[in-house]
Order: structure tokens, then sequence, then C-alpha cells
């Protein structure tokens, strides 16, 4: 979703100039249940965002010498935020960057005490990925005919089948999966887990991930 050359993902997709956890943690969702291997980069598991950085701080060459047609790659390589310590925790010394001005807000130590934290989540979803063979080697498939700004998929590996559903929309999504069997939630954003979709219906709150298992 992020690396070193691309803005970070937090500030695509976010609505504004502050991180929007709800959308980020659906992202997360969708990059730890697809198949292949996911690819976290820094900062993206506490919802660091991109820094717009003056041109007499880029450090980028491309961005020094194509100035302000292209910007440069720096504001997604600023230092790792650990605390709300100076500089945030990356260094005693003068950094390469400079820190982004919401480390204070935005750290690992503020993250990992907070339960509901962006964080918290990825350390679950990772969990559950690790515990869960039809996440690691199962066979994906697309359900297609699905509400607008949403996204709908399975994984099945010897008769396990997950359901993973996503909405991307600020809206409520009701979508038919015209089966019978009821899903059981294991992992989601909004519903409690081991809360059950009946009869093929899933109803995705706004900006909510979920991941289910089809109850046989």
């Amino acid at each position: 979703l992020s690396n070193h050359d691309v803005k970070r993902h937090g500030s695509r997709y976010s609505r504004g100039s502050q991180i929007d956890l709800a959308r980020a943690k659906v992202a997360a969702t969708l990059l730890l249940t697809l198949k292949g291997a996911p690819f976290l980069y820094y900062g993206e598991e506490i919802g660091m965002l991109e820094l717009a950085l003056p041109h007499h701080m880029i450090q980028d060459p491309p961005g020094k010498k194509f100035w302000p047609f292209f910007k440069g790659r720096d504001g997604c390589r600023t230092p790792m935020q650990w605390c709300d310590e100076a500089n945030a925790g990356f260094t005693d010394g003068i950094p390469w960057l400079p820190v982004h001005e919401n480390f204070k807000q935005i750290n690992v130590s503020i993250a990992a005490a907070d339960d509901s934290s962006l964080l918290q989540y990825y350390k679950r979803l990772i969990r559950l990925r690790c515990a869960t063979p039809t996440l690691l080697a199962g066979v994906m498939h697309l359900i297609e005919k699905v509400p607008r700004n949403t996204l709908i998929f399975t994984r099945s590996e010897a008769g396990d089948e997950l359901w993973i559903g996503l909405n991307f929309s600020h809206r409520k999504a009701i979508v038919q999966l015209n089966f019978p069997e009821n899903l059981e939630i294991i992992l989601a954003t909004h519903h409690a887990e081991g809360a059950t979709f009946s009869h093929g219906v899933m109803a995705l709150e706004p900006d909510e991930a979920v991941i289910c298992r089809k109850i046989k």
C-alpha cells in the first residue's frame, strides 16, 4: 500500500489532513487477507502521514531538480515516530529529514497503549493470518455484483471458507450473498467477534472491514 517512492497511503486514502483510522483499518485488512506476501512500509502500522517539505529541506535529487512540478519523495521517508520525545525518539542527533509535526499524537508509544489503535489492529490481523492456513494458502475468489465501493472475496482451503467484506464507503452497505448459511465474524473493525451474518446477508457499517467464516 505504501513504499519509499509514493505518497503514504495514510494520506492518500484519508479525507482531509488527519489520519482516517477506520479507512486505514479497512486498507490493512485488504493487505493482510489477499494472496501473496504482504509488505508493510515502516510507519504505516501507526498511521504515519506524508510530510510536505519546503524546497530548502528537500534531499531527494529529483525533487530538487524538478521542483515544484515534482516535489520529491522525501515526504514518505521521514523518521519513524517512536515516542513524543525529541525527534520522535528516532535519534539524538540531527536527522537527515525532519520529523512530522504530528509525532506527539502519532507514535508507537501511544499506539501500543491503546487497544483500539491501528497498531493493535495490525497485530491482530498478523496473528490471525499466521494462525490461519486458509489466509496463507487458500484459493481466492472475487464476488461480483456487490454494492458500489465494496469489495467481497473468499479464501478457501481444505474445507475452510472465509469471507472478507470491505466497505470503502462512508455509507452502510447491504450485501446479498445468495446462500442459506450463516457467517461467523472472526475479526472486524465495527462488529463484535463471534457475531453472525444470517442467511447470506452481510451488513457492513461505513468504512468497515470484516473477516468471517462460513458456518456449515
